[in-house]
C-alpha cells in the first residue's frame, strides 16, 4: 500500500507541474512508472528495461523513442534501491548522494 501512495503523490505532483504555466514553461514532464514485485531480480530486470527502452531488455541494447530518461526515482527499500544503483552505475546514469534526496517518512 505504501508503494502505491508513493506512486500516486509523483502522478499528482507531475501533473500539478504540467499544468502551470509558470513552473516549468515549454517543458512537460513525463513518468513511467515500474513495479518491481518486491524482488532485487524484478528491480533489476525493470531498471534494465528503463535503461534500454525495451519491455524485454537487452543488456548494452538501446532503442529509446522520444525523449531521452533524465531521472528514476528507486524503491523505498534500501535493499532494492542499492541493488539499482550498482546497476545504474554500472551505465554511468547520474545518481544524486543519498543525503541530498527528500524523504517522505
Amino acid at each position: 500500500m505504501w508503494g502505491y501512495r508513493v506512486a500516486q503523490s509523483f502522478v499528482f505532483a507531475i501533473e500539478e507541474i504540467n499544468r502551470s504555466a509558470h513552473l516549468l514553461p515549454n517543458l512537460t514532464l513525463g513518468f513511467s512508472i515500474r513495479n518491481s514485485g518486491d524482488s532485487v531480480h524484478g528491480a533489476l530486470y525493470e531498471t534494465m528495461g528503463f535503461l534500454t527502452g525495451q519491455e524485454e531488455p537487452i543488456p548494452n541494447y538501446t532503442c529509446q523513442h522520444g525523449s531521452p530518461q533524465a531521472a528514476l526515482v528507486g524503491d523505498t527499500r534500501s535493499s532494492l534501491s542499492v541493488s539499482m544503483a550498482r546497476l545504474l552505475g554500472l551505465y554511468k546514469f547520474p545518481q544524486p548522494w543519498r543525503d541530498y534526496l527528500v524523504q517522505f517518512y
